[in-house]
């Protein structure tokens, strides 16, 4: 529901809240209340009020879903002139949620041909979900012409990384998966993108024998004790030689590094990460074990691949941009700072964190959105106020134009003035507005 816009003049509901006096955002916002029923009324008027408009379908036939498909939505608003192509779409949808994959795909097709461009992606995308659902080869060629059309949207994405994993293409998928967090990504997208990650790294390494597995989880026990046994350090070690797979060389590489052993363990990580080249595990390991010895360059290094490999791992996001930063890699620093605000949102820190990397590579707009968006999120953080005072001087001592550097001085006298409401008599609030003064 995303593409839709928060505009109108309000109406009251039944129920006494406000709500917006479109149809269309009626129904968003009862559908974000978990008002179903009352959101799929709402939708039914809006295609009513949209009769041409694929795209307000799509969220009418979802709630529809929602609610368990009873019922007959193209009934449900036959009395509204709605367009062929919006008909069509409507009796495709209905037609997969009974199982019936050809019917469906038959008149989504049609309704691709009569539809404007604009709603080609959607539709595709439609499409290969029902191709995807009923195990149908097409699924993939659908939702690769839906990604041409919207390049941006992340459910296609996630839909093709399905259809490649079950297609045991497991390089594919995790390299369409890898882009995702450049895009405008929700939480539960990242989830979802963690969980199909997950399953296709582990789809791309050859099964251990159950034994195998047996010895394994029992040595991972003794680690994670602090006292393995002597004779599963020595079966480690076995093993190694008697089934040379990643999993194996993993655990024996961490009881190497239990042991000190760390020439040891790098030769056994290296080549696991050799053997499975999705697996971020290898470099994850090495690089929190070089972090633990405060060996902050070669940390990087292996927690710089391990994140490539795996972008939604939040601890090694952390940690790779703690000590990027502590190395001067900025732009590093600032890369993952910018990944850590995506997976973990609602942290303000990490927009902090951002700011500054933004700030030491020179850019203090991008450091100010950077910023602005931490302080939304923590009106009264003292180092983000402080932050932001900060790059806002900074602006309004260098920026390109009068104009901008008075709008500049203004939000740092803003911003100021709420730093001093958290945080009376801060020495930081008086140096940055005598800064202000000596350069005025």
């Amino acid at each position: 529901m995303r593409y839709l816009s928060w505009m109108g003049l309000l109406a009251i509901s039944a129920c006494g809240h406000l709500l917006p006096s479109s149809a269309i955002e009626r129904g968003e916002v009862l559908a974000r209340e978990g008002r179903a029923v009352e959101a799929y009324e709402a939708f039914a008027e809006a295609v009513c009020e949209n009769p041409r408009d694929v795209r307000v379908a799509t969220e009418f036939v979802e709630i529809w879903h929602q609610l368990g498909g009873v019922g007959d939505p193209a009934a449900k608003v036959s009395r509204c002139k709605v367009s062929e192509p919006v008909v069509l779409y409507i009796e495709g949808m209905r037609a997969a949620v009974a199982g019936r994959s050809r019917d469906a795909d038959i008149a989504l097709a049609r309704a691709l041909e009569l539809s404007p461009p604009a709603y080609h992606a959607e539709i595709e995308y439609r499409r290969g979900l029902v191709a995807l659902n009923a195990g149908n080869v097409d699924a993939l060629s659908y939702l690769e012409r839906a990604a041409g059309l919207a390049p941006a949207r992340v459910d296609v994405r996630l839909a093709m990384a399905r259809v490649l994993v079950d297609g045991e293409e497991y390089a594919e998928a995790v390299a369409v998966l890898r882009g995702v967090l450049a895009l405008d990504v929700t939480p539960e997208e990242i989830n979802k993108a963690r969980r199909i990650l997950g399953t296709a790294i582990d789809g791309a390494e050859p099964k251990l024998n159950p034994g195998v597995e047996r010895t394994l989880q029992d040595i991972l026990v003794g680690l994670e004790k602090g006292t393995p046994e002597t004779t599963a350090l020595v079966r480690a070690q076995a093993l190694v030689e008697e089934v040379p797979h990643p999993r194996v060389l993993k655990v024996a590489a961490l009881v190497a590094l239990h042991r000190g052993l760390e020439t040891e363990a790098v030769n056994r990580l290296e080549v696991a990460a050799e053997l499975s080249p999705l697996d971020p595990e290898p470099w994850r390991i090495l690089g929190m074990a070089r972090h633990a010895g405060e060996r902050a360059n070669e940390a990087a290094a292996a927690l710089g691949e391990a994140h490539r490999r795996d972008p939604f791992d939040v601890d090694v996001a952390r940690v790779l941009a703690s000590t990027s930063t502590q190395t001067q890699d900025f732009q590093t620093a600032r890369d993952t700072y910018a990944d850590l605000t995506r997976l973990e949102p609602a942290v303000a820190e990490h927009y902090l964190l951002l700011a500054r990397s933004e700030r030491r590579l020179g850019r203090a707009t991008a450091a100010r959105r950077a910023a602005e968006a931490g302080v939304a999120i923590s009106g009264q953080s003292v180092p983000l106020l402080l932050e932001l005072a900060s790059i806002e001087a900074q602006l309004a001592l260098g920026a390109p134009t009068e104009d901008e550097r008075r709008a500049a001085r203004r939000r740092t006298e803003e911003t100021i003035e709420r730093l001093l409401e958290v945080a009376p008599d801060h020495p930081g609030a008086a140096a940055i507005l005598a800064s202000l003064e000596e350069h005025s």
